[in-house]
């Protein structure tokens, strides 16, 4: 998203237009976190970097359940409070690496030792480019996570740094919702911690994406093949209980939710941001690029009624 630096978007209305930092600038700042909202992007132009073909070195462990208190401490500070360094491209449990930063699998073995120290029942090494890495971390469009024709029960927040008492909670939690219904033993709790400082190095308010300061993605998804499978309830239940205690590891901060996550139950606030002046923004620009809500099909903005008053002014009129 920070690296466009065009969208050509077809409008509810019909009409094509080019979207940039001085063409529809207000479009340009609202499509950057919730395009979704107000257009089709047909063809975009963007940033690019010379990959020069070169290879990312990934480590996969797995662990027995018995090692996961010390696991989440050794997580921790791997991942820092948004410090992880830029020659990582990711952790998720299983690590990847921007070779063009850091040049030998010698120093990402290095970086891993304490993981090592930690009796993994299993390890996986490979070196792979670029664009294959998700695939390898089960992210591919055709892996469960991502898969199509499915029922996904899903949920999702922010995080600053691991709690990893909720996170063992979250753990057991697992592993009784399994015992209970082997049958949902597909299911999964991600965790997705980047290296954000590029992230964090543009104005919050640069663009409609509301969660720069956030350091860590999580996602629980139960998947089905059928909508009216009995143990759907059951799933719900169980995903709300584990986001439940993802914020309750974090007290003090407001619930967020990726959007691209998120299932439609969360709030707008949310998706969205608290600051009040984002939403109302927002509603401004749905209200004069799509009054009819063409383009409400997933977690949508609505456009405000002709006699509401934005929040934003609201407040300012009780502060006053």
């Amino acid at each position: 998203m920070d690296h466009f630096v065009n969208l050509n978007v077809v409008l509810a209305n019909g009409t094509a237009v080019s979207v940039n930092a001085t063409s529809y600038p207000n479009l340009w700042w609202a499509m950057r976190g919730a395009g979704h909202n107000f257009g089709i992007v047909t063809s975009f132009d963007s940033k690019i970097w010379r990959d020069d073909f070169k290879k990312n070195f990934i480590k996969v462990y797995q662990f027995a359940g018995y090692s996961h208190d010390i696991l989440m401490e050794r997580a921790k500070e791997f991942q820092g409070n948004g410090t992880l360094g830029p020659e990582w491209l990711a952790s998720f449990g299983s690590y990847s690496m921007d070779t063009n930063l850091s040049t030998t699998e010698a120093n990402a073995k290095a970086a891993l030792e304490p993981f090592d120290q930690l009796s993994p029942l299993s390890t996986q090494e490979t070196d792979v480019g670029y664009n294959v890495i998700s695939n390898q971390l089960g992210g591919a469009l055709n892996d469960s996570l991502c898969e199509a024709n499915k029922t996904h029960v899903v949920g999702t927040t922010y995080l600053q740094v691991y709690n990893t008492t909720n996170m063992r909670e979250i753990y057991d939690l697992y592993n009784e919702k399994i015992r209970q219904h082997p049958r949902l033993g597909g299911t999964r709790v991600v965790l997705e911690g980047y290296a954000v400082q590029g992230v964090k190095s543009f104005p919050s308010n640069d663009s409609a994406f509301p969660f720069r300061d956030e350091n860590i993605l999580t996602a629980f998804d139960a998947t089905f093949d059928m909508p009216d499978d009995l143990l759907i309830d059951f799933a719900k239940t169980w995903r709300d209980e584990t986001v439940a205690l993802w914020n309750t590891g974090q007290p003090g901060r407001k619930p967020t939710a990726y959007v691209n996550y998120a299932a439609g139950y969360e709030s707008l606030e949310a998706m969205y941001g608290h600051e009040p002046w984002r939403l109302d923004r927002l509603r401004e620009l749905k209200s004069q690029y799509d009054p009819d809500n063409k383009f409400a099909w997933y977690n949508p903005i609505v456009p405000p009624t002709p006699d509401e008053t934005p929040l934003s002014e609201r407040l300012n009129r009780s502060l006053g």
